[in-house]
């Protein structure tokens, strides 16, 4: 079936919004085809990617932010952590720490709590990491799964990784704060996406030397 706007890369600058990975599910479930062919060409390198939740955290000052507030602008990183927890705080210091590291990568950090974080966890933040609440669950939710609070309160951590089209690179969650990544895994991954935009031509990757 033919699509104008058919390409796999987003490029909703251009004025080409097909969503592949929704339009793919729902029109396998209506055609249930045996196989499937697909002819790609070369601004088809990328592959299909989920896109990460639209969902709204507030900030101590009282702003709402969306991830998708940075979408055509910064590639992202999403951080749902516990509050109070001391490992959740120090992941929050080291990824501040890299904020030069993350504007080289043209990269934001968004850091949600489900309560009320500590006033002294977002003052003196860099520009390149904001902190933010959702007391609602609804965003921890969205991201961590159904079952991200218990009677004790939000039961995981997850951090998300996503570029600047809002589609999903590298996730973590898990249900203690030892499955957080460190800061230099994450600057990895957004330098891997950096290698792959679309924007900047075809990718150079480096060269064994």
């Amino acid at each position: 079936k033919h699509r104008t706007n058919s390409g796999l890369i987003r490029t909703e600058a251009r004025g080409e919004s097909y969503d592949w990975p929704s339009q793919a599910r729902d029109t396998l479930n209506a055609e249930k085809p045996d196989f499937v062919v697909m002819m790609i060409g070369l601004a088809d390198r990328r592959g299909i990617r989920e896109a990460i939740k639209p969902q709204p955290a507030r900030t101590p000052a009282g702003h709402t932010v969306r991830a998708w507030d940075y979408k055509q602008k910064k590639n992202l990183v999403v951080a749902f952590l516990h509050a109070g927890c001391r490992r959740c705080e120090v992941f929050l210091s080291k990824l501040a720490a890299r904020a030069a590291e993350l504007a080289e990568r043209e990269a934001v950090a968004l850091v949600v709590f489900a309560e009320a974080p500590r006033a002294m966890l977002s003052e003196n933040l860099p520009a390149q990491v904001l902190v933010a609440a959702d007391m609602s669950g609804r965003s921890q939710r969205a991201y961590l799964g159904e079952d991200a609070f218990g009677s004790s309160g939000q039961q995981g951590v997850g951090v998300f990784v996503a570029d600047r089209y809002g589609e999903l690179y590298a996730q973590w969650v898990a249900r203690d704060d030892d499955g957080l990544p460190g800061a230099g895994e994450l600057l990895d991954w957004l330098g891997q996406i950096q290698v792959a935009c679309e924007e900047c031509g075809v990718s150079h990757w480096p060269a064994d030397s």
